[in-house]
């Protein structure tokens, strides 16, 4: 059972395409401020924070230094650690994306999501901004260039897995429901009461599925 004394607290993982910038330092002086203060106040704190260290835009940058993308990203996750524990920033774990452990999680969970047949293997198509790491439609580029940092866009096609969101849809359940019930000559009144009851088993899932994650 969940302590009620438990707090837990990440911030959002530093990107390693370069140093960390203002907002970074920013953010983890507000965590960091906010566990404080909950230990003081007695409770059982678990503080993370760490590194993403995936992308096309490491690539680049560990190209333009001639280094391996791993090493790149290495020396940017080194400096990002040194400035937190140079600031006496209290976390209790610093994760890296590229952490054995972590790569062994996100591949568990992707196995899941994929024999539960919960992802499916797609292509993703539009106008690529490297920079922001987005895809853009044409009607959102401006003048033909990102709408975001205004860089150049490129044509781009990539494989992606979707999360299949049709096998959550509650109408053709609330359709096989209808035709069950009306096979069974129930009342108007006993059919409505019964949809009732679907959506709000329905809405009670969904909002478990979205707040706890539990895969």
């Amino acid at each position: 059972m969940k302590d009620p004394k438990d707090f837990y607290l990440t911030t959002a993982i530093t990107y390693t395409s370069g140093k960390p910038h203002i907002g970074n330092t920013y953010e983890i002086v507000l965590s960091d401020a906010i566990c404080r203060a909950k230990r003081q106040q007695g409770y059982n704190v678990r503080f993370q924070t760490g590194t993403d260290e995936h992308g096309q835009k490491i690539e680049l940058k560990a190209k333009e230094a001639g280094i391996e993308p791993k090493e790149y990203v290495d020396k940017v996750a080194a400096e990002v650690k040194r400035i937190w524990d140079m600031m006496d920033v209290t976390y209790d774990k610093f994760i890296r994306t590229t952490d054995e452990y972590h790569v062994k999680q996100v591949q568990k969970i992707f196995k899941k999501l994929h024999d539960k047949g919960d992802i499916y293997l797609g292509h993703y198509e539009g106008k690529y901004c490297t920079a922001c790491e987005s895809f853009f439609t044409e009607s959102q580029l401006v003048d033909g260039k990102c709408p975001d940092c205004g860089r150049p866009v490129t044509p781009a096609k990539e494989e992606a897995y979707f999360f299949k969101m049709s096998k959550y849809a509650i109408v053709p359940f609330i359709v096989k429901l209808a035709s069950m019930l009306i096979a069974m000559n129930a009342s108007i009144k006993l059919i409505f009461k019964y949809f009732y009851i679907a959506y709000s088993i329905y809405y009670s899932s969904y909002k478990a599925c979205c707040y706890n994650h539990n895969y």
